[in-house]
Parts: C-alpha cells; structure tokens; sequence
C-alpha cells in the first residue's frame, strides 16, 4: 500500500513542479526556479526507484502492486498523470541521481507498470 500511495504522491509532485516550471519558470528568481527544478529531478530519481524491481537501496519494504496499481488509475480515471512516467527515461539528471538505471530499463519498469 505505501508504495502506491508514495508513487502517487510523487507523480503528482513532478506533474505539479514541471507545470510550475513551464507556466511561473521565467517570473521566478533564480533560487526558486533551481530550487523547483532540483526538487522536480528528485521526484523523478524517487519514481525511478519505485518502479525498479530490484532496487539496491530500497525505500520501502515492499514491491510496486502493479495490479492495484492499474486498478486505482482506472477507478480514478488518472491515465492522464500516468503519461508522466513516460517521459522518465528522458530525465537524464533523475537517471544519473538515481544512479541505478538506463533509459532503457527505465522504460521497461514503465512498460511493465503500465502493463
């Protein structure tokens, strides 16, 4: 249940920073923009880390219900937030912070998430 509830809190955190980003980037100082941006890299690392099967560090005992996981987006009708996770194999900067996976892999953890 945690890992659900920690991948859907943190798609919702990278949706919400990477529309502030796009839509209140070029009003913010400095700071806050790279600050936002950080923390927008670091939701992607910690989504990474959830979809991947065998992570060396876990941050939660327990594997990513893909099953449920389904099941809670079509209930919710949240397909739309879901389209996120594709564009995680082109985050380079979450990838390199995560440390532990390649574009590829990234996009297969997706894959079978989505499956």
């Amino acid at each position: 249940m945690r890992a659900r509830a920690l991948l859907l809190y943190k798609l919702k955190a990278l949706r919400d920073r990477r529309h502030d980003l796009d839509t209140k980037g070029p009003i913010l100082s400095t700071q806050k923009r790279n600050w936002l941006r950080d923390k927008w890299i670091k939701d992607g690392a910690d989504l990474i880390a959830l979809l991947d099967p065998r992570p060396p560090s876990p941050m939660i005992p327990e594997n990513l219900d893909t099953e449920l996981l389904s099941h809670i987006v079509e209930t919710h009708s949240l397909q739309f937030a879901l389209e996120s996770l594709t564009q995680l194999p082109d985050m380079k900067e979450a990838l390199d912070l995560y440390g532990n996976a390649t574009p590829e892999q990234a996009t297969d953890w997706i894959s079978n998430a989505l499956t």
